[in-house]
């Protein structure tokens, strides 16, 4: 089966915050958060249950995986056996408390 991706609008507007800055301050590695997404985009087609699973009420199937090398982590939607990935956050780990996500 062939994993699709969806970012729900919060999230891409999330990542474009975040790349933004990690640009404009990280001149050793620029590229660091794109290059992140698709190595988790890649890793998620091929396992979409990969992910941790968050601990928020009423959130079923929802997961999160760190961004590696940095302080971020996507949050995602994936129902079993469903080929649709929902992208609904990129969170700061270092905040005590998850994003508010959108039930799906």
């Amino acid at each position: 089966m062939t994993i699709r991706f969806k970012i729900e609008p919060e999230a891409e507007a999330q990542f474009e915050t975040l790349d933004s800055w990690w640009r404009n301050n990280r001149e050793a590695a620029t590229t660091q958060l794109a290059d992140e997404l698709t190595r988790i985009k890649l890793m998620l087609a091929a396992q979409p249950e990969i992910g941790k699973l968050s601990k928020q009420r009423g959130m079923r199937n929802t997961r999160w995986v760190p961004l590696h090398k940095t302080p971020y982590l996507l949050y995602y939607h994936h129902e079993p056996g469903s080929d649709l990935v929902t992208i609904l956050s990129f969170w700061s780990a270092m905040k005590k408390r998850g994003p508010k996500l959108r039930k799906l």
